[in-house]
């Protein structure tokens, strides 16, 4: 099966909170490694953003079946325990609260359902001791985005009329809402 290793991170450089994202393919298939910066985001952000790269990713190699391993709980429980019950309720909380970065969630949750994918999800020990696999290529994925100098921030456009599209590995587009999309670049 597919597997990715896949981890955010939000950092402070210089002053200025830096976002990236860090997306690990098992034996480099699809992909070799790749790093995304964010921009000014959370590292709450960046893990669901990564998630999203990654199915994007995914979809682009018309890949079915796909394995997630992460070390945030966060990203994974909030897939596997709270989106069914998100949707049901217009994307608010147990405290009627907005669910925040619902725009990645939902832009996540549409390409599953779109490409008829089934995800797992695997719970991996962030910067463990224990040595192997999963140490490893957490490990990567979690350097990843800190890895080298920084791309040129994301281009933003102003419209997101289209439908979601998925364009090569190079740009890949997150929803940040309705009126704005933005482009990542890989280096």
């Amino acid at each position: 099966m597919t597997t990715a290793y896949v981890d955010g991170c939000s950092y402070n450089q210089q002053g200025n909170l830096k976002a990236g994202a860090g997306v690990v393919w098992l034996n480099n298939d699809p992909c070799p490694p790749q790093q995304f910066k964010l921009g000014p985001h959370s590292s709450q952000y960046a893990e669901i953003a990564a998630i999203l790269i990654t199915l994007q990713l995914t979809a682009s190699h018309n890949i079915k079946e796909l394995l997630i391993c992460t070390d945030s709980n966060y990203a994974r429980l909030s897939f596997t325990c709270h989106l069914a019950g998100w949707k049901l309720n217009g994307f608010k909380t147990a405290n009627n609260k907005p669910v925040k970065h619902q725009e990645l969630f939902q832009a996540c949750d549409a390409i599953v359902t779109e490409h008829d994918m089934m995800v797992y999800w695997k719970k991996v020990q962030g910067h463990s001791c224990q040595p192997g696999q999963d140490k490893d290529l957490n490990d990567q994925a979690s350097r990843t985005p800190l890895a080298r100098k920084p791309p040129p921030p994301p281009t933003l456009n102003s419209h997101l009329n289209s439908p979601l599209m998925i364009s090569s590995p190079s740009k890949l587009r997150i929803p940040h809402c309705k009126l704005l999309q933005l482009t990542f670049q890989t280096h």
